[in-house]
């Protein structure tokens, strides 16, 4: 694989406050411009040569240009109450935008249709379209217990369109990005810092979130319909975490601190309602008719770290993973992918895991 990717970006923004009283008003809008082109090209020169016979100098990677661009611009509108010291409330309405681009697969010429070895997008593969948002949020901030402790939380609500999700070429089953319908994500966001005692604080955060189709999709999912309400890909439900910071002086006026942390990341669709690929046996014989996708179980994630500062110099000694915990992060296309066609053994699918048990030392000197 070969590419050269040159992309330009452009955009004027700012933002307008306006305050009365205890009332803010605020106004932003953001106007932006970009462009994109790429010359890439694939080829298998172990296939070419071994099966095909060819002479590994006959081999030229054929290189295919495109390009794309897109422009537009984005308005927001905030309102913060600050009721007292000790309390703010605010409502925001905004909008989003994440950029397109070009898939990192050359596009077909035409022949390679339903060719299993052809490397390609076909047309309607290629162009990856902007997602836009529509996002809707109401909040607290508060402090409480003269100053120890701080709540905030929020509620949101984001319309979503033309989403950007994860699919695979006609041609050679390449991962690549498409555009999905519409959804909708929801959901609600709390934090709080607590100071316990002299030395010790803790702080944490929780947050739910409900993302899901809000149309029938057909074929969005490698020729698997989609459907409304099916859960959208890639981020839990629940996550959450906790750090618990423990501050002292030893040695005279050297600062030591210790926080224990833990982080959960609840389950995780793998595909759009965990479907895809509903029509292909793997090479064991088994079949999914309600399709491949998978979910990845939830996992919790320990860490220790003690840091000494004495003058300039700040050395921490930590521990990442404390327990050693062996979990699935994400998958490379699913186990469909297991599979021979003809001579040729498809081996696509793919997991990724948690880093293991990591102990080191850090030392670092202020200038």
């Amino acid at each position: 694989q070969f590419g050269e990717l040159e992309r330009e970006e452009r955009a004027v923004f700012g933002e307008l406050e306006y305050q009365i009283s205890d009332w803010t008003f605020t106004i932003g809008a953001r106007f932006y411009e970009f462009e994109e082109s790429v010359n890439q090209g694939f080829d298998l020169p172990l296939f070419r040569t071994v099966f095909d016979g060819e002479a590994p100098e006959g081999i030229v990677l054929d290189l295919q240009p495109n390009e794309t661009d897109d422009d537009g611009s984005l308005f927001k509108a905030n309102v913060a109450y600050q009721a007292n010291d000790d309390l703010l409330v605010y409502a925001t309405v905004s909008e989003g935008y994440r950029i397109g681009g070009i898939n990192s697969v050359p596009p077909c010429e035409g022949s390679e249709t339903g060719n299993s070895q052809a490397l390609c997008a076909l047309p309607d593969e290629v162009l990856i379209a902007p997602d836009t948002t529509l996002n809707k949020e109401i909040g607290i901030r508060s402090t409480w217990l003269d100053g120890r402790l701080i709540v905030n939380g929020s509620l949101y609500h984001i319309d979503w369109e033309d989403i950007q999700v994860n699919g695979v070429t006609e041609n050679g089953e390449i991962p690549i990005t498409i555009n999905g319908g519409t959804a909708v994500s929801q959901g609600i966001e709390l934090s709080f810092q607590a100071v316990l005692s002299d030395s010790l604080q803790l702080s944490g955060n929780y947050a739910y979130n409900e993302a899901e189709l809000t149309e029938d999709v057909p074929g969005l999912v490698r020729n698997d319909d989609a459907l409304d309400g099916d859960r959208l890909p890639g981020s839990p439900q629940d996550s959450a975490s906790l750090v618990l910071d423990y501050n002292t002086l030893v040695m005279g006026q050297n600062e030591l601190t210790v926080s224990y942390a833990v982080y959960y990341t609840g389950d995780v669709f793998s595909t759009v309602g965990n479907r895809g690929n509903s029509d292909i046996t793997n090479r064991n014989g088994e079949t999914r008719p309600e399709g491949w996708g998978e979910t990845l179980d939830s996992y919790w994630l320990h860490s220790l770290t003690a840091t000494l500062i004495t003058g300039n110099v700040k050395t921490s000694v930590y521990v990442d993973n404390l327990f050693d915990e062996d979990a699935v992060t994400s998958i490379r296309t699913d186990q469909s992918e297991l599979r021979d066609i003809g001579d040729f053994a498809l081996r696509s699918y793919n997991k990724y895991q948690t880093t293991p048990r990591t102990m080191g030392v850090k030392v670092s000197y202020a200038f």
